[in-house]
């Protein structure tokens, strides 16, 4: 799962054809329609975008859209607003 508003990370992600799904959650409408053209990336659009809660908002997610279920280890990408850091976090549902 990645957290992007401007659809970089998920683009990213994306390039190295990994053999996973590539969720990418977004608040923006516009990154919502752009990442539906990206190979491999399926995007979920969400008004509840809380950087603060990104790891439990896409436990959440991932519950709610049947893409993980209970025991699944999930990984969860997100960058920072400064473009130098990156977060990567395994946590298990």
């Amino acid at each position: 799962m990645v957290y992007t508003s401007k659809g970089k990370m998920a683009n990213f992600v994306s390039r190295f054809l990994p053999s996973c799904k590539i969720i990418a959650i977004t608040d923006d409408p516009c990154t919502y329609h752009d990442l539906a053209l990206v190979r491999g990336v399926t995007p979920i659009f969400t008004k509840d975008f809380n950087e603060n809660k990104i790891f439990d908002s896409a436990k959440e997610i991932a519950i709610q859209n049947n893409i993980a279920k209970s025991g699944d280890n999930i990984l969860v990408v997100t960058g920072t607003t400064d473009y130098h850091t990156n977060i990567l976090k395994i946590t298990k549902i």
